[in-house]
């Protein structure tokens, strides 16, 4: 049992867990609009997710927050090294498109975690995207949104029209309510500084904030004018479910509650999707 435990945690701090939960997001745009599976797309998707998550918690910005639990750190430095060449070589396979969509993330991530100029040309105590109050939990929705929607689109060969733009609205908003239940967690870690959605709101607005923003990718989903399908009906109930999740949310939540079970939604609504395409449309 101790050394059962021992591998969930290092599945967890190494980022493994919150790579399938990208992964499930991408697989789900491929059912959404019906485009074949493409593993350079998910391999690229896995592995990068793993480098850039190791490199904001363990290099970047969270260095303190995350190192001070953290075992095995040595093998979560090799798996990170490993996971970006791994990247790399999936990239190969993508189109100029794609690689348009991953190079913007990418650049957002890194200003996002790391460097301490050209920020500091405006304020001294900028020293990268994230001391921007208010902003962190937007800019991790953006990065999501570009990667499990865009990219997949691009390197499918399809174009950005209203369906793609409201998918693109909808994934955003539901990736900021995603992190609530980490947001609300982190009151106790997160400086007063960075003026997050709970420290600006109060936990109780800020679940209301949520059940709004999950109404909206609800109301989204009717403006695409489209027949009702296996995806919506999924979503539909996805969106139940994660509300009753943002409903009990607090500022005690335990490091397996967010980690584990809050970062497992999106692998239960690829499990909705795919269970209502099996039993639906055979």
């Amino acid at each position: 049992m101790h050394k059962l435990k021992r591998w969930l945690q290092f599945y967890l701090n190494a980022s493994c867990h919150v790579a399938y939960a990208v992964v499930s997001l991408t697989i789900i745009t491929f059912v959404e609009f019906s485009i074949a599976f493409n593993t350079a797309v998910l391999g690229f998707v896995f592995f990068s997710t793993i480098a850039a998550y190791n490199f904001v918690k363990y290099i970047g910005i969270d260095k303190a927050h995350f190192t001070n639990r953290t075992s095995n750190l040595h093998l979560i430095i090799l798996l990170t090294i490993v996971s970006c060449l791994l990247s790399f070589y999936w990239m190969t396979f993508l189109k100029l498109e794609a690689l348009a969509v991953i190079f913007m993330s990418g650049l957002t991530t890194w200003f996002y975690a790391f460097p301490k100029s050209p920020f500091r040309l405006f304020s001294i105590n900028l020293v990268n995207l994230r001391m921007i109050p208010g902003i962190k939990v937007y800019l991790v929705a953006l990065v999501w949104t570009l990667i499990t929607v865009l990219l997949p689109l691009f390197q499918a060969g399809e174009e950005l029209n209203a369906i793609s733009v409201l998918a693109l609205l909808q994934r955003w908003l539901l990736v900021v309510v995603l992190m609530l239940p980490f947001e609300i967690r982190d009151l106790q870690f997160d400086a007063l500084k960075l003026q997050t959605i709970p420290q600006q709101l109060g936990v109780t607005t800020t679940k209301l904030f949520g059940f709004v923003m999950i109404i909206a990718i609800a109301l989204l989903e009717y403006f695409k004018f489209r027949e009702p399908s296996v995806y919506t009906l999924s979503l539909l109930l996805f969106l139940m479910i994660a509300a009753v999740v943002v409903f009990y949310s607090k500022r005690e939540s335990s490091f397996i509650f967010t980690a584990l079970w809050v970062e497992s939604l999106p692998l239960f609504w690829l499990g909705l999707v795919l269970f209502f395409e099996f039993f639906l449309n055979t």
